[in-house]
């Protein structure tokens, strides 16, 4: 997660914004992928949130990196790193 905070995953914004020639938008839907997009707003994104969501009993998905904040503090109480690197964990292989 400390990559999505600071911007550093290459997504296709990022790689637009470094002269990549490619199709902007996500695989998974018509959006352009961005890191909001792909960690949180992409249906697949949000399905994925949903089952983490109902695994922890908690009635809503994040949709940015400051929700996701507050999700965590309400949801798991305590948010240290383990849950951090848990949901990083989730999201990455739902994505493949």
């Amino acid at each position: 997660m400390w990559l999505v905070e600071n911007n550093a995953i290459l997504t296709k914004d990022n790689l637009l914004r470094r002269h990549w020639i490619g199709d902007p938008t996500c695989y998974f839907c018509n959006e352009n992928e961005s890191i909001d997009h792909l960690f949180f707003l992409c249906p697949i994104a949000r399905i994925t949130w949903g089952i983490i969501g109902f695994c922890f009993g908690a009635n809503s998905v994040p949709k940015n990196m400051q929700q996701y904040r507050f999700w965590i503090a309400k949801w798991l109480p305590g948010g240290n790193q383990m849950y951090t690197s848990g949901c990083a964990e989730v999201q990455k292989q739902s994505m493949f």
